[in-house]
């Protein structure tokens, strides 16, 4: 299995505004709230198409304060709106995918819709603008109906349009669930093209101790031959978080624990972050646990016949060594077999955005590069974020140009509070950005 390198992004960005720490970091855009959206792609990384356009989420602003689904490329200075959400679905928070075939845009809400529980949404183009449509409304489990709800990360398209689904995602909660928690474990869940909704998956069925895992929050990959690999923020043998897999004979679907993280070395509760394939491996990060409980890199060899080795490559340190902590993106690798990722937190202890404007010691995040030497890893931080201008705790992960190099990121949160009588004050709207390796 091996990554498909996104396409080149031939984006010539109008508004770059440099950073004063790193010459190599560059803002492209400051979102300022209101009806121009803030607090951009929380779960996921920004897509782009085969033009070299960039699109995402924010969770917030927009005409009606529910967030929006925006479009950056070279025809503009600032990010087009494309649809902004009412009454169709609130707080997108994770990433956007593009059918470039059928020219559609697909995505979740965390919540809004029907049952206030989150949508599906597809963005179709019609003319010079784009119409929604909502392919499913979650609705949580009810007495005649087992659903998911809380859908944090987006979809994923099958690419070989197999089966019943072309666009498989998971929710936090929902399905069928023991009795201690009402409102259910979590789901993978599918859908088909004409918006038909199938749960794939209900994770800790009755009697299991929930040994499948709890909670799944991170997006899904498939591999080329329709297998569905993700991971959970809790649950396993440890109750720290697992990674599944989930496997399709006919019209049954099987779950697979891969690995159950102990929550010591190997790491614990891998939250927002997908897995990443690349040269058979599959890698991904964890939030907590590690040398210093602040997150770790790891990959999975399979080992032999169906036997999978979990390997932590990095640990990371905090704000106190200045390389990151609590990694919460999806990696993204190059053809030479660089990792290149981001922490949501530590790096500089100079960061500015603590509570009422104070410094935050524990920092504003980090972009890094893992590169494989002498049989090892050695982590490069490639920017210390400052939560000035430059935006500060980057929770997704990043997009690569495979031609220039470029990564390009979203960060939570900026020094300007957000234009929005809909936004917390706390919510700083957040930036996007470009680093040259």
């Amino acid at each position: 299995m091996r990554v498909r390198p996104v396409a080149t992004l031939t984006i010539v960005l109008l508004l770059l505004v440099a950073a004063a720490a790193n010459p190599a970091y560059k803002t492209v855009y400051q979102f300022p709230g209101g009806q121009a959206g803030g607090v951009p792609v929380n779960v996921g990384s920004l897509a782009a198409d085969a033009a070299g356009n960039l699109y995402g989420t924010t969770q917030q602003g927009g005409t009606c304060g529910h967030g929006t689904v925006f479009q950056l490329s070279s025809a503009f200075a600032v990010p087009k709106i494309l649809h902004s959400f009412c009454t169709d679905g609130a707080d997108p928070f994770g990433a956007v995918v593009i059918d470039e075939s059928a020219k559609n845009i697909y995505g979740t809400t965390l919540s809004g819709g029907a049952c206030s529980m989150g949508t599906v949404f597809r963005l179709s183009k019609s003319g010079s603008g784009w119409t929604d449509t909502v392919l499913h409304n979650f609705c949580g489990k009810t007495p005649k109906k087992i659903d998911g709800a809380a859908p944090y990360a987006g979809v994923v398209l099958d690419p070989g349009k197999r089966g019943c689904c072309y666009l498989y995602g998971t929710t936090r909660s929902g399905g069928t669930s023991q009795s201690k928690e009402k409102s259910g474990f979590g789901t993978v869940f599918g859908i088909s093209r004409s918006g038909t909704y199938h749960v794939i998956y209900s994770f800790c069925p009755k009697g299991t101790e929930c040994v499948d895992g709890e909670y799944p929050k991170s997006g899904l990959v498939v591999d080329k031959s329709g297998n569905l690999y993700g991971m959970t923020v809790a649950g396993g043998s440890s109750g720290n978080g697992t990674i599944f897999r989930i496997s399709r004979s006919g019209s049954k679907w099987t779950e697979t624990v891969l690995y159950s993280f102990t929550g010591g070395r190997d790491g614990a509760n891998p939250q927002y972050s997908s897995l990443t394939f690349a040269d058979r491996r599959i890698f991904g990060v964890t939030t907590a646990g590690g040398d210093s409980n602040d997150g770790t890199v790891f990959q999975m060899t399979l080992s032999s016949g169906s036997d999978w080795t979990e390997t932590v490559l990095y640990s990371f340190r905090g704000s106190t060594k200045g390389d990151g902590a609590k990694p919460e993106g999806t990696l993204v690798a190059d053809s030479t077999g660089n990792l290149y990722g981001t922490t949501t937190f530590g790096g500089s202890a100079k960061c500015t955005l603590g509570k009422d404007g104070l410094p935050n010691k524990a920092g504003c995040g980090t972009v890094f590069k893992l590169e494989p030497t002498n049989g090892g890893w050695t982590e490069n931080v490639l920017y210390l974020f400052q939560g000035r201008g430059d935006g500060g705790y980057p929770q997704s992960g990043l997009v690569r140009d495979p031609a220039s190099g470029r990564l390009y990121g979203a960060t939570k949160y900026t020094e300007n509070i957000c234009d929005s009588v809909k936004l917390h004050k706390l919510y700083r709207c957040g930036v996007l950005y470009e680093v040259q390796p």
